[in-house]
């Protein structure tokens, strides 16, 4: 597939660092951008349809409120999990397996605990950086 040229007016901030991080993985902003972008569609479609999914959630748990009564509830998703306690913080990883609404339900459960949750899909479309 060929390239496409057009033009974007972005905040001069993030126009910098692009330019900081095109030059430490030496790549070109061009490059970048298509990245970013080819993420967040990714992440878009991923969402936007229900389908079985895998993945993994990273979870900051910041205000230590214990939240193993949610993931109980959602045990048959839940393959394997993981828990560390880094310079007095708490971290979860948690891998996942199942249909993506009800993983999208476990990440929405977790959030409004005070939870920072990234989410990582595991499936051929979608492009890791």
């Amino acid at each position: 597939m060929g390239k496409r040229r057009f033009g974007v007016s972005i905040d001069s901030k993030i126009s910098m660092e692009i330019d900081k991080i095109a030059k430490s993985l030496n790549m070109d902003r061009s490059k970048i951008v298509e990245m970013a972008l080819q993420n967040y569609i990714a992440e878009y479609e991923h969402l936007s349809s229900r389908h079985n999914c895998k993945g993994i959630l990273i979870i900051k748990n910041i205000n230590n409120v214990p939240f193993d009564k949610i993931l109980e509830d959602y045990r048959n998703i839940i393959v394997n999990y993981i828990h560390s306690h880094v310079e007095n913080e708490c971290i979860c990883v948690i891998f996942v397996s199942g249909d993506s609404e009800h993983i999208n339900n476990l990440n929405r459960h977790l959030t409004t605990c005070g939870c920072l949750i990234h989410y990582l899909p595991m499936h051929k479309n979608y492009p890791l950086l």
